[in-house]
């Protein structure tokens, strides 16, 4: 029987190698490490299960994202731990263990994208990349106090990349700085859209409503900050998409749609190899397995429908503003039962799928704590407007 490490406090690497860069460029000096899911010439990429790994063969290419980033100039140092096929938000790995939270050690780091969180807060490494789905880059960041970009759906490439959800996967960076994530954004971005100018800054109240009280407090200076400096509105999600409970609406489209790509992605193998996942991931993908798809086109037909409003909305060179995650990172001693009553998944979640339904680029800032505990703030603009993200996100961080 295979022993359960996912409370065991765990090194970020799953593998540690060392790629030198193609050629010098803009990246020069910088180390970086990619989560398990992203592939290395020559290694088995393994999506967080060691009996996955064992039956499949070393990638024949890099990930495009990882040449992108060996021709600026960059260096590769490692594949870092991801929970099993990038399906849960704790960064709890049963065969590899859990990453370290490095800013709060009694804390869970977050997933799915743990270890190269934990691996960017260790100053292991300079940056490093992992994917998001529905919050796996956006919250580990935030839990860990560090940056982390969810780009625009579609701006960085996903050659090369184990996608759980096509309409919903992106490449995503972790850094501690904003500048360094400015310039590895800028290798992936590709071809450049225009910056624009801000124009307000939009709290959304159901969010804000939706999180914990800790959360909500240990914000309430930094947005102050931004109300001294920018023209800050507060308004509901109801309003901007002309629905009663927008925050709901997202989270039962988006979390539809993801189950059944990622049955679509990992369920065959999963029924051919049952006995080669963890018992929490398999109840995952059997319960994913009992969805009626025949909802399915209503889910994508009402995402157009919210996606369409959303973009709208943000045209004009607006900002959403609100909490990264519903709660403070949970303790690494906390039950699975205390976690499900939380509801801490479920509410993080809902703040994540918005992001997701619009294809919009939001990033975590590390712009506050609470004893000690980070707690992250994200800001999100249009699609495509990844470039005006990050230019007016480096604007307003100034003021921090």
């Amino acid at each position: 029987m295979i022993p359960d490490r996912s409370t065991d406090l765990a090194n970020p690497f799953i593998e540690k190698f060392d790629l030198q860069p193609h050629r010098p460029g803009n990246l020069s000096g910088l180390k970086f490490a990619v989560k398990d899911l992203i592939d290395i010439q020559n290694y088995v990429t393994g999506c967080g299960n060691p009996l996955w790994k064992q039956k499949h063969s070393p990638a024949l290419n890099h990930a495009l994202c990882v040449d992108q980033l060996l021709d600026a100039g960059a260096q590769c140092v490692g594949t870092t731990i991801c929970d099993e096929f990038a399906f849960s938000l704790y960064g709890k790995n049963f065969f590899y263990g859990m990453p370290v939270n490095y800013r709060a050690p009694l804390h869970i780091p977050g997933g799915s994208s743990s270890g190269s969180a934990s691996a960017v807060a260790g100053e292991m490494v300079d940056f490093a990349l992992g994917t998001d789905t529905a919050g796996s880059v956006r919250v580990p960041a935030s839990n860990c106090g560090l940056f982390g970009l969810r780009p625009s759906h579609g701006r960085f490439s996903l050659a090369g990349v184990a996608v759980c959800s096509p309409t919903f996967d992106t490449v995503g960076i972790f850094s501690k700085s904003l500048e360094v994530l400015d310039k590895v954004a800028h290798v992936l971005l590709g071809e450049a859209e225009s910056k624009g100018t801000l124009n307000k800054i939009y709290l959304i109240t159901d969010v804000f409503n939706l999180c914990d009280a800790a959360v909500v407090e240990a914000l309430e200076k930094p947005i102050a900050q931004l109300k001294k400096n920018y023209q800050v509105i507060a308004i509901s999600l109801d309003e901007i998409l002309g629905i009663v409970d927008g925050l709901k609406g997202c989270f039962e489209c988006h979390g539809l749609i993801k189950n059944i790509e990622a049955w679509n992605s990992f369920g065959s193998w999963l029924q051919e190899n049952p006995h080669s996942v963890s018992p929490k991931i398999k109840e995952n993908f059997d319960y994913i397995s009992s969805l009626d798809q025949r909802e399915l086109a209503d889910k994508i037909q009402l995402r157009e429908k919210l996606r369409n409003r959303l973009n709208q909305f943000l045209e004009p060179g607006n900002l959403l503003c609100f909490p990264t995650a519903a709660g403070l990172p949970p303790l690494i001693s906390t039950s699975f039962q205390e976690l499900k009553e939380s509801r801490y998944a479920r509410r993080t979640l809902m703040i994540a799928s918005m992001a997701c339904i619009g294809d919009l680029p939001e990033i975590t800032v590390p712009y506050s704590e609470t004893n000690g505990i980070p707690v992250g703030l994200s800001f999100a603009a249009g699609h495509r407007k990844d470039e005006f993200l990050i230019q007016t996100v480096s604007q307003l961080t100034a003021f921090s």
